[in-house]
């Protein structure tokens, strides 16, 4: 029997389908598309660098369309939806960019940070952080941060040296690893990954320069522990911090950030096209 009105039969699960994803524009459909892809990578490329190993965060099945209602929590409507075609149809109204919000969104998390669902990116509370981003634009953020940064670490370091201090000046002197060790994992201060893996690699080159060699490679291996969050947080925005960071990024770090950022990331393609929506 047929699948057309007064048919008396109910639509098939692929006729329900085709209905749904029908209902958006072409425009919206190749931007969902678009959308998926860079959630995934993103995802992926957060997901590896909290965990310190590679994850490959494939697209589940549920997120290809069982989105009941739209985007807005206060709207009523409960029939089922394309989640990708959503943020599309989301992005477009708002004339957002759709790549740039998404990677927006993942660099602010941090560790503890819960991971966002697809539809929880299309947060309308940070729009605002994200207009005044783009405003400022990226290169001038990036560009004054590593001065704050500092001026941060530095007021730490000397926090930890006076208490140190207060106790045994000497003390003080041979604690090097112990202060510099907390700074870099204390998670209270707001340093960014990135920073963190520079001031350890910075570390490690000044006891190289001494002589200590041990204390070279414990540096060194706090570095390599921070790489690949550090790794997610240049690449958003790798030309700034190329342009104003040259001076304290490794010669190789941009290089090897791209190597590392594609093996951990760029592994989605294939992975469907969005279509498939399940009523």
């Amino acid at each position: 029997m047929s699948d057309t009105p007064g048919s008396g039969r109910r639509p098939s699960g692929q006729a329900r389908r085709r209905a749904i994803v029908e209902a958006y524009t072409d425009e919206e459909r190749r931007l969902g598309r678009y959308v998926r892809t860079a959630y995934a990578i993103n995802r992926s490329a957060y997901e590896s660098a909290c965990q310190g190993i590679e994850m490959r965060w494939a697209v589940p099945r549920k997120y290809d369309g069982v989105l009941k209602g739209s985007l807005d929590p206060q709207d009523a409507n409960k029939k089922a939806v394309n989640v990708w075609f959503e943020m599309a149809r989301w992005f477009l109204a708002r004339k957002i960019d759709a790549q740039a919000f998404i990677q927006f969104v993942f660099s602010r998390l941090d560790v503890r940070s819960r991971i966002p669902e697809p539809a929880q990116v299309c947060n309308e509370g940070l729009i605002p952080a994200f207009t005044e981003f783009v405003t400022k634009g990226a290169a001038a953020v990036v560009a004054g941060d590593f001065e704050t940064q500092t001026r941060t670490a530095q007021a730490a370091f000397l926090a930890y040296h006076n208490a140190f201090g207060a106790i045994d000046p000497a003390r003080a002197e041979g604690k090097k690893w112990t202060i510099t060790q907390n700074i870099i994992l204390d998670r209270a201060l707001p340093l960014s990954p990135l920073f963190r893996y520079l001031l350890a690699r910075s570390s490690a080159s000044d006891a190289e320069k001494e002589g200590d060699e041990e204390l070279k490679y414990r540096f060194l291996a706090l570095a390599t522990g921070l790489f690949d969050r550090a790794v997610v947080q240049f690449w958003a925005h790798r030309d700034a911090y190329v342009e104003h960071w040259c001076r304290w990024l490794p010669k190789t770090f941009a290089s090897d950030a791209e190597r590392r950022f594609r093996k951990i990331a760029f592994n989605e393609a294939g992975e469907g096209d969005g279509d498939d929506v399940v009523a």
